[in-house]
């Protein structure tokens, strides 16, 4: 309760530095809301709109010309098994009623839809799934595109850009808040070595300016 009286007072009689250090502060704010609302509005949010329906990452053509053979069948109820493989999700071609792996039959048409454990890499796991079990399984592309492993040149360079907003407006932020607080302790000397004669540790005095420092926050962020 002390501290909170002596940074209160103080702010109270210092009213111009306290509202510079205020000032300081939601000009930090500003640009770090500006650099999380640039890169939010950045990503594909109807990643979200599909995921509640159809929560998968990787799915396979099904040809009408090219229905499914015994062998294809024991294909698929192994690539369900795979470790890779969170979910399997099998589908008529015709109806897309979703069937159980036991429950396909040879000379039906089915699409395949997989939900993996580890999404860093779609289009390897797609490559090495399709090599292992004789499936074109391929990577849905607003999957892709959300998760940036896509090839379009515009996510890479909007990426460029983000990163190089974030760098620029972090430096910024840095630089606006650590002379804002040097400022106020800078120019306290003279009160510190009062405070010091009169029995106040260093600690204390660093227990002092946190508070401080709470207060101008707290007073910033409304």
């Amino acid at each position: 309760m002390y501290y909170l009286y002596l940074a209160k007072q103080y702010m109270w009689h210092n009213k111009a530095r306290t509202l510079y250090s205020v000032f300081g502060i939601v000009l930090t704010f500003i640009l770090c809301f500006c650099v999380m609302t640039v890169g939010y509005s950045s990503w594909d949010y109807t990643y979200y709109e599909f995921y509640n329906t159809d929560p998968y990452e990787l799915y396979t053509l099904s040809s009408k010309e090219e229905p499914f053979t015994a062998q294809m069948i024991r294909n698929a109820k192994k690539l369900a098994e795979d470790e890779a493989v969170e979910e399997c999700a099998f589908r008529e071609t015709d109806s897309s009623r979703r069937v159980l792996p036991g429950q396909l039959t040879a000379g039906k048409n089915y699409s395949l839809q997989l939900r993996l454990k580890d999404t860093k890499d779609l289009k390897g796991s797609a490559a090495a799934l399709s090599e292992r079990y004789g499936f074109d399984i391929r990577v849905y592309d607003y999957v892709a595109s959300y998760l940036r492993q896509d090839d379009s040149a515009s996510t890479a360079l909007t990426d460029v850009l983000i990163t190089l907003m974030a760098t620029i407006f972090g430096f910024f932020s840095v630089a606006i808040l650590r002379n804002t607080m040097m400022i106020a302790v800078t120019e306290r000397g003279r009160d510190y070595g009062l405070l010091r004669c009169v029995g106040l540790s260093e600690r204390q005095q660093r227990l002092l300016l946190f508070t401080e420092g709470i207060l101008m926050s707290l007073a910033a962020s409304v």
